[in-house]
Formats: structure tokens, C-alpha cells, sequence
């Protein structure tokens, strides 16, 4: 998730002047928009991270086993 955060910041920031245009009422630069995607994506990443693990502990690796 860092690295993807990391060059999604990189890119942003490339990308500002461009998208100045599209956004009504962002700087190009504003902290509070950027500090907000990485913390709505951050908490996506995690999400989609413990769902499945969580899931996964449920089992008992035993009984899991013997069914294969």
C-alpha cells in the first residue's frame, strides 16, 4: 500500500497544474485533500486485508486439511 501511495503522491503532485482545472475550489497543492485519499485508501487497503484474514482464521487448519 505504501509504495502505491507513494507514486500516487508523486504523480499528483506531476499532475496538479492539470487537474487545477478539473477540481473547483482544491489548490493544487491543499494538504487536507491529499491527506484525506491517503487516509480513505489506507483504511480501504486495510479493510480489504483483514475481511479475508479474519475469514481465514475461522477455520480450524485440521479440519480444512482432511477435507482436501
Amino acid at each position: 500500500m505504501g509504495i502505491g501511495i507513494a507514486a500516487g503522491l508523486f504523480a499528483a503532485f506531476c499532475l496538479t497544474h492539470l487537474m487545477q482545472g478539473f477540481v473547483y475550489g482544491v489548490g493544487t497543492a491543499d494538504p487536507q485533500t491529499f491527506l484525506g485519499v491517503i487516509l480513505v485508501l489506507v483504511l480501504i487497503g486495510f479493510i480489504a486485508n483483514y475481511l479475508p484474514a479474519h475469514r481465514a482464521m475461522q477455520i480450524n487448519p485440521t479440519m480444512a486439511r482432511r477435507e482436501e
